[in-house]
């Protein structure tokens, strides 16, 4: 007689395809297809007899959801934080919480800078008015925006995304500072208030 493979419950949206074909046949998948999150009874419904289950960091995993998934052994969300994961109820049904928590450094730090550099030549502004009809000829004043090359880049907070954003500014030529809860003793760590003080561009993290 063989045996029922494993409820794999996805909350957070399709998987990719490839993923999916590296799964069919070792379990059983269930994918979140509707609109939106589910909320704490839709989730407790979704995977009342899964296993295990993939979730986004507005899944609350706690005593209230666990009760009602007696089966459920590993939970592990495709994000950085744990916040919404109660280790201690957790860890009192032995379930194991996962997390990923580099998937996102780079791709937030290619982010970032697309915000400053549009931030600083006014990008959106300019391409709004470049498609205005009643726009004219004359470029309006101060869409040049301001030189990013050379100038002071402020980081507060430098933890895996901050460093990552940080090291796309060498290639701008800039001076990096940067702050945090404490002195972690690597160069350019300044209080926050000077920080503020001498930076051009200002990020948090």
């Amino acid at each position: 007689m063989s045996m029922k493979p494993p409820v794999l419950a996805v909350s957070r949206g399709r998987l990719p395809g490839q993923l999916v074909s590296d799964l069919e046949g070792r379990v059983e998948l269930r994918e979140w297809t509707s609109s939106g999150a589910p909320d704490a009874d839709e989730l407790a419904e979704f995977c009342a007899d899964a296993d295990a289950l993939v979730c986004r960091s507005t899944d609350i995993i706690d005593d209230a959801l666990l009760v009602r998934t007696p089966r459920l052994r590993v939970v592990a969300r495709a994000g950085v934080g744990y916040e919404n994961f109660d280790l201690a109820a957790m860890s009192r049904r032995s379930v194991v919480g996962c997390i990923t928590p580099d998937v996102v450094t780079e791709a937030t730090a290619d982010l970032t800078w697309a915000l400053i550099l549009a931030s600083c030549r006014r990008v959106v502004e300019a391409a709004s008015w470049l498609k205005d009809p009643e726009r004219g000829d004359a470029l309006a004043p101060g869409f040049l925006g301001v030189d990013v090359h050379s100038k002071t880049l402020g980081v507060v907070g430098y933890g895996r995304i901050g460093r990552a954003v940080a090291r796309r500014a060498e290639g701008f030529g800039m001076r990096v500072l940067h702050t945090g809860r404490r002195d972690d003793g690597r160069p350019g760590w300044t209080p926050l208030v000077e920080l503020l003080t001498q930076a051009d561009i200002v990020t948090l993290h």
